[in-house]
């Protein structure tokens, strides 16, 4: 990449403030992303007693999915979208917070780890200590839950406001998480119409 990690995660920071002023942040209302908790409990069938963690929580679906079916739900995003005060004052166990996700420090753990579509923006030189700090904050015994882009044909391109968008095939994509030593235990690919691939929706664990 042309930009340091540092650089690039100030283009990331000026891309989705952007795209929320402007309302063109189109994953808002991605029916493919807003499936991503309800498949989640389908396939984890976690308790009612989970702590759940969403990186990138954006306008907060996914949040607030969480909230009504778990004990806590906490999201984080560098952008602090005015839809979160309206979620907060519906359930006393939702919380957001506008950070970095480096910067993020939750003083817990968590059951549940989701991360809907954050990763694949990630500057490559930070893939490692971005998952090494999922591992961390991760709970004995608890779920990291990550869905990426999905394409045959596609390996990477830059948009216009310089946000990488990385298509990783599934062997890169394990290879990738057992570096920083988590195991993909359930996979499901969301077939996105608009586009005609995928979303990899990937349920791990640490190693044991």
């Amino acid at each position: 990449m042309k930009v340091t990690p540092e650089e690039y995660i100030a283009v990331l920071q000026n891309a989705f403030n952007k795209h929320y002023h402007e309302g063109s942040d189109v994953w808002s209302d991605d029916p493919e992303m807003r499936v991503v908790p309800s498949l989640i409990q389908g396939q984890l069938k976690l308790p009612a007693t989970t702590i759940a963690l969403d990186i990138g929580c954006g306008i907060g679906w996914d949040t607030d999915y969480f909230s009504r079916i778990y004990q806590q739900a906490t999201g984080i995003d560098l952008y602090q979208h005015e839809n979160w005060v309206t979620l907060q004052k519906k359930r006393l166990n939702v919380a957001f917070y506008q950070t970095g996700y480096f910067e993020f420090d939750p003083g817990q753990s968590f059951d549940l780890i989701l991360d809907n579509g954050c990763f694949h923006h990630q500057h490559p030189e930070h893939y490692q200590a971005y998952l090494d700090k999922v591992t961390t904050m991760l709970a004995a015994g608890g779920w990291y839950a990550i869905s990426t882009f999905k394409n045959d044909t596609k390996t990477k391109y830059w948009d216009p406001n310089g946000r990488l968008h990385r298509y990783f095939t599934d062997v890169e994509f394990s290879e990738t998480l057992e570096q920083a030593n988590l195991k993909v235990h359930h996979e499901i690919d969301i077939y996105r119409a608009v586009h005609q691939d995928y979303y990899r929706l990937s349920l791990c664990q640490p190693f044991a």
